[in-house]
C-alpha cells in the first residue's frame, strides 16, 4: 500500500481542516470505474463535510498542502 508522506495531508475543500478516509458507498465504487476517487470525512465538528476526492497520490492540485511551512529565516 502506498503511504502518503507525513509532510503532506489531505484537506477539507470546505473548511481546510484535515480529513480522514472512510468507507466508500456503492455509488462511489461505480464512479471509481470512470474516475478513481476515495471517500473522506472532515475532522472538524463544525463542518462535518463528507465527499470524494481524487485518488492521486502525487501532490498535484489544491487539496494537498504541506503540514509545515518554512519561514525563510535562520
Amino acid at each position: 500500500m502506498d503511504e502518503i508522506p507525513l509532510q503532506m495531508r489531505r484537506l477539507c475543500p470546505r473548511c481546510g481542516a484535515a480529513v480522514l478516509r472512510i468507507h466508500r458507498r456503492p455509488i462511489d465504487r461505480l464512479v471509481a470505474f470512470f474516475r478513481p476517487v476515495r471517500r473522506y470525512q472532515c475532522t472538524s465538528l463544525e463542518c462535518e463535510w463528507r465527499g470524494n476526492l481524487p485518488r492521486d497520490h502525487a501532490p498535484r492540485g489544491s487539496d494537498w498542502v504541506p503540514m509545515t511551512t518554512t519561514t525563510g529565516t535562520q
